[in-house]
């Protein structure tokens, strides 16, 4: 996750996020954000991806008395909202976060995201879902600690 300004991206090519390579593409395509304005910094995008980054809000869950987690009954589950440029995840528990970008995925584009190894050299391990043709938003991220230890996670200043 890069550190950066606000923005959905948009434009490039065939469409947002488009990375389909073709004879008339260079290696990197530039994208710009949304409603970008004459002299604002432009993203890089290679042809096989694209580092989205961590925006300051966080969705801490609050486990005290809860005996087990239900999928089937996640509403169950209080989650606290903070707004910080860090957020400390206890050992063995996660935190979700969101996307600093709005994503619009093109009709026949099936996004994967991966988590960074910084990351995963700390015990982080970081899941979000395949971002499916013609959906859009931000990203939910998951990011769970599986060290004995706490882990702090840094989200993108503007």
């Amino acid at each position: 996750m890069r550190e950066g300004r606000r923005g959905a991206l948009d434009g490039c090519a065939a469409g947002p996020l488009d990375t389909r390579h073709g004879e008339d593409r260079g290696h990197d395509c530039a994208l710009r954000r949304g409603a970008a304005q004459e002299g604002e910094d432009l993203l890089r995008i290679s042809s096989y991806g694209y580092d989205f980054r961590l925006s300051d809000e966080f969705k801490v869950p609050c486990l005290s008395g809860i005996k087990h987690i239900d999928p089937k009954k996640i509403d169950r589950i209080r989650f606290e909202d903070r707004r910080a440029g860090s957020c400390l995840i206890p050992p063995n528990t996660f935190v979700l976060g969101r996307s600093l970008e709005y994503f619009k995925i093109p009709r026949g584009v099936l996004a994967l995201c991966q988590g960074k190894s910084t990351y995963a050299r700390c015990g982080v391990i970081v899941n979000v879902t395949p971002l499916e043709p013609e959906w859009e938003g931000y990203i939910t991220i998951s990011l769970a600690n599986v060290a004995p230890v706490p882990v702090k996670v840094y989200a993108v200043r503007e």
